[in-house]
């Protein structure tokens, strides 16, 4: 299995694997068609399982989505000992924000004179070996899509601290800060992880460990 030796290379690998799944999906199914968000858990140097919401999660509303999500972070710092976690999302971004101050993104992207764009976040949490909590940090890949299933990808855009403040739903890097706060369960056995991936299917999640 590939190392990620640092946390830059595992926010690369989420994000680039996030874009050619969009390429994809729009190849597949045309401009709308979205990626699911996803969360993926590091051991170390090394990406052990990765987490897609299912369609019916998805399509919930925001409240539930946090909840479930909350709790199949707490399940993956408990019980497979993460120590990164990484959160794909797809969203809006503001090239300029002192236009966009206050606006619900969402609606001003309707307007084609707003600078808004299309993107999809990586949202980075991790914990060192002393057990010091790094912060948050995101980035963003703005893209526009073109006739002919096209998508055209800008500049990155990278928030190395305090995402909240570029996010409508600022709980969301906060959740994922408070996860790494919890402690692993040292004693396991494969009864109980089995339980575990059940009650994180019943959340609304497809699991696949590495």
């Amino acid at each position: 299995m590939d190392e990620y030796v640092n946390e830059f290379s595992k926010i690369a690998l989420a994000l680039t694997s996030a874009q050619l799944a969009k390429e994809q999906a729009m190849k597949d199914f045309g401009i709308g068609e979205e990626i699911a968000t996803h969360f993926l858990g590091w051991q170390g140097t090394k990406l052990a399982i990765i987490c897609q919401m299912r369609n019916d999660l998805y399509r919930a509303d925001i409240q539930e989505r946090f909840v479930q999500s909350k709790d199949l972070c707490l399940n993956l710092r408990r019980f497979w000992w993460i120590s990164s976690l990484s959160m794909v999302a797809e969203g809006y971004c503001s090239f300029d924000k002192s236009k966009t101050s206050g606006l619900n993104l969402a609606e001003a992207f309707i307007d084609k004179q707003m600078p808004v764009r299309e993107c999809i976040t990586v949202s980075h949490v991790s914990i060192d070996e002393d057990g010091h909590i790094n912060p948050t940090s995101m980035v963003a890949a703005p893209y526009s899509t073109h006739v002919g299933k096209k998508i055209e990808w800008h500049e990155t855009m990278v928030y190395p601290r305090k995402p909240e403040k570029n996010l409508a739903q600022s709980k969301w890097p906060t959740m994922l800060q408070r996860t790494m706060r919890e402690e692993p369960i040292s004693e396991l056995n494969e009864a109980q992880i089995q339980n575990v991936r059940q009650e994180i299917s019943l959340l609304g999640f497809i699991v696949q460990e590495m």
